[in-house]
């Protein structure tokens, strides 16, 4: 093969751009750098005295600003279609043959809002802006050619485009479709915990089981009621509605409803008492040693660990009597998963570390008291423990923790739990963060017509004139 002199690696080393199978470039890289170039040539030709010229800038800048979007449409097309494969089957669509914005956005559009009703919040803010660049140039040869194929001259409609607007209304597309990015990451999350049904997201289906009443009123004339009402609200049948259910009685959930969340795989209500007795005569104890500040300070407390360890031994031995490898399992879990805001990690991480240590690690005698007295060393459990409980959607075992052991104002965030505030929704945090990205842009913005809003013509505009 012919080696070729002009695209090839060289001197300076900083130089040399990764590309190809050297890296991992995706539409969403590919789309950055076209974006990342049409804002230095905005930037360049906005500054004062710039000795480039906006009539022959334009057309790099809304080459470069259109690809980039047709590129993260790709990119989010792409991820629908990884992410609901098992759930639901969507219309092919070819995206390396089309190059048309709108037809793109159209798909994007009509299959995102069928498979997940919450990406509407994306499709309003965006949908103006977008409806704008399919209208300009819907195959993206507006701006790389003069003329089309029939050789007919482009943009004869229009006299000129202002850009310092296009800074405005770019700059807004690229944050908004940064959080659909985010989102559509977090939504691939969300859905490999299995928590949805043929018809119904996880998001739907925690909502529908917060409006469920207690088992005890099943099978009454008011829950039929509410059941009605549920599928009416969600378009479900009476299987989608079972379906939902049985999802629902096997899933941990942060929020209250009708039907309880699953107990503890494995530990016990005794259980977990005796080992937070333990915990607090070994945290007690260190916390009335004195205080050392020299640089040997760290080892020295792993010595007084160890020391206190010693003085405890009889309870720390029955706690390794008491746990066997699945109790263990389940202990390192209920840690782990606790600073999570999916509860459904909790019942995964339980069978890891059960596999971990069936493979050998710890299984043991000594391997069970190496990882209790990990565990035991945390100085942060209760408060890991609570935020589990919560996380979980056990709430009188948290209850009982708080009241016992005066934790009520310990931690500031247990007021916010209680009113099922404190643990966010991931999906819902980023779509909270794209409001705010649009509220800031709307309060700053110099012109008309911002984007997500509803959009006025001339006349109103003139009236509106000062």
């Amino acid at each position: 093969m012919r080696d070729n002199a002009t695209f090839r690696e060289g001197e300076p080393y900083f130089a040399n751009a990764c590309v190809g199978n050297n890296g991992e470039p995706d539409y969403y890289h590919y789309a950055k750098g076209y974006s990342s170039a049409a804002n230095l040539l905005i930037k360049q030709t906005l500054e004062d005295n710039s000795p480039y010229p906006v009539d022959t800038f334009i057309y790099p800048i809304c080459f470069n600003m259109r690809h980039s979007v047709e590129l993260r449409l790709k990119g989010a097309v792409e991820s629908l279609t990884n992410i609901f494969k098992f759930r639901k089957k969507i219309p092919p669509f070819n995206l390396e043959s089309s190059h048309d914005i709108g037809e793109i956005w159209r798909y994007f559009r009509s299959n995102a809002l069928s498979l997940d009703e919450r990406i509407g919040l994306y499709v309003t803010l965006l949908d103006d802006i977008i409806t704008d660049m399919a209208e300009i140039d819907s195959t993206g040869q507006t701006f790389r050619y003069p003329y089309n194929i029939d050789k007919k001259k482009h943009l004869t409609h229009i006299s000129n485009i202002n850009v310092n607007i296009l800074a405005e209304r770019f700059d807004f597309i690229e944050l908004i479709l940064d959080s659909l990015e985010d989102y559509m990451r977090e939504l691939e999350v969300e859905c490999a915990w299995g928590t949805y049904t043929k018809n119904l997201t996880r998001d739907q289906i925690l909502s529908l089981a917060a409006m469920l009443p207690p088992k005890d009123v099943w099978g009454s004339l008011e829950f039929k009621k509410i059941k009605d009402t549920i599928k009416q609200e969600y378009k479900i049948g009476s299987a989608g509605f079972s379906d939902a259910l049985e999802i629902i009685k096997k899933t941990y959930r942060t929020k209250k409803s009708g039907i309880s969340s699953p107990s503890l795989v494995y530990l016990t209500k005794h259980d977990l008492q005796c080992f937070i007795e333990t915990w607090y005569l070994i945290h007690e104890h260190l916390k009335n040693e004195p205080v050392n500040k020299s640089k040997n300070s760290a080892l020295e407390k792993t010595l007084n660990t160890d020391i206190v360890f010693k003085t405890y031994n009889i309870e720390i031995a029955s706690l390794v009597e008491k746990f066997d490898i699945k109790k263990i399992s389940d202990l390192r879990a209920i840690y782990e998963s606790s600073n999570q805001n999916y509860p459904e990690q909790y019942p995964f991480l339980v069978d890891l570390n059960k596999k971990q240590y069936s493979d050998g690690f710890g299984s043991d005698s000594h391997g069970k008291l190496r990882e209790l007295k990990n565990i035991l060393k945390r100085s942060n459990f209760i408060e890991r423990l609570l935020r589990f409980y919560f996380l979980i959607g056990h709430r009188e075992p948290a209850e009982s923790l708080i009241q016992k052991y005066n934790l009520e104002t310990k931690f500031a965030w247990i007021k916010e739990a209680k009113k099922e505030e404190y643990i966010a929704d991931p999906c819902r945090q980023i779509m909270v963060n794209g409001l705010e990205i649009f509220g800031k842009g709307y309060v700053g913005s110099k012109y008309p017509n911002y984007p997500g809003t509803s959009r006025k013509n001339k006349e109103q505009q003139s009236e509106n004139a000062p």
